[in-house]
């Protein structure tokens, strides 16, 4: 019998991000549904694969060979009820299988910026006649509807979810081998923000919260501001040019990528968690600050309010106003170290537990 759902995907094993982690975890949870899951990733490779959440028997990664794949695709997609696409840049393989086999379920996942610009006129067409939409988030569901004229009714909000192995701290104690590493004292408070640094992806809203420094020193002398993440050559010299403008090289650090196994330990070392970005389609690492339990501080133009549930697991401000990040961050400074966050940690799984998330799918595959 063959497997009910196709999940045809860029790439998901072989980099990390966002988008990577999304699609690892609506693998594993149509993963866990009977005989539902055929997954193929164009970009990765069988040996990147890792089998925690999806079997080897169910996956064939084609290494960048763009026509293997898409003959593959279209001969799986026959063969499977449903076809779930992780990114509108798999749509040619939709309109193929739709034209010759116009009963097949088609899927797609929007996440952010790819789906807010304006699209062209066959795949709007496309997507209002033949596909289902699942938004990561209601700011990119109104996006789609605004920019694009699709049809609201094409389109369901399916939020991310945390990582279904995702390990939640119990207890927030700063790891030793990080107060080493970073030469950090008791009681120093450290803010952080976990992102991409890209020439071409300046709307994170680090260097604004660098330019806040200075003023935050005033009432905490000690505060060390982390940039975590994988950075390009021009954008490191940019902010390597800020930080030395305003004298900062004491206290702003740009850390550079970490792997994935180390991420809860940098959330658990930061007091306050802040990335008043613009470009967020759903803000997965604020809400795994947020669960971790940091405070977090985040933008109110994007996705990002969908992630902290409109403010409810954390400080949403105006990313382009220095002064309310200021205050946001003069405000969360306050009352470092952080006390009980059990609650908010308590909300974010129940709220986006991977358990909840494996239902909603459950839901809309049947």
């Amino acid at each position: 019998m063959h497997r009910s759902t196709l999940f045809l995907t860029l790439e998901t094993f072989s980099q990390t991000g966002g988008i990577q982690k999304v699609c690892r975890a609506l693998a594993r949870a149509m993963e866990e549904l009977p005989d539902t899951l055929t997954m193929y990733s164009l970009c990765d490779a069988d040996s990147d694969l890792m089998d925690k959440y999806v079997s080897k028997d169910h996956f064939k990664g084609f290494r960048g060979r763009k026509l293997l794949f898409f003959f593959w695709a279209i001969a799986a997609g026959i063969k499977h009820k449903t076809t779930v696409l992780a990114h509108i840049n798999l749509l040619p393989v939709a309109c193929v299988l739709k034209f010759c086999f116009p009963s097949r379920r088609i899927v797609m996942l929007a996440h952010g910026i790819e789906v807010w610009r304006a699209l062209t006129k066959h795949q709007r067409r496309f997507l209002n006649k033949h596909a289902e939409i699942w938004a990561v988030s209601e700011f990119t569901r109104k996006q789609l509807i605004r920019v694009n004229d699709i049809d609201p009714e094409k389109i369901i909000v399916l939020p991310n979810c945390l990582d279904p192995f995702f390990s939640v701290p119990t207890i927030r104690v700063k790891p030793a081998s990080l107060v080493s590493r970073y030469h950090i004292t008791v009681g120093q408070p450290i803010l952080m923000t976990l992102c991409r640094l890209s020439a071409f992806e300046q709307k994170k809203g680090y260097d604004l919260v660098i330019n806040c420094i200075p003023l935050l020193l005033k009432q905490q002398p000690t505060l060390k501001y982390m940039i975590v993440g994988p950075y390009d050559d021009f954008e490191k010299q940019r902010l390597d040019q800020l930080v030395y403008k305003l004298n900062l090289g004491k206290h702003v650090f740009i850390v550079g990528f970490v792997p994935e196994d180390e991420l809860i330990e940098h959330f658990l070392l930061a007091d306050v968690f802040i990335m008043p970005s613009q470009k967020e389609g759903f803000g997965l690492v604020l809400l795994e600050a947020a669960a971790c339990g940091c405070k977090v501080i985040a933008g109110n133009r994007d996705g990002s309010g969908d992630a902290l549930l409109g403010g409810k697991l954390g400080c949403l401000v105006d990313p382009e106003s220095s002064d309310q990040i200021l205050e946001a961050l003069q405000a969360a400074l306050r009352d470092t170290p952080i006390g009980d966050s059990s609650e908010v940690q308590r909300l974010a799984l129940s709220s986006f537990g991977f358990s909840v998330y494996k239902n909603n799918v459950r839901t809309l595959l049947t």
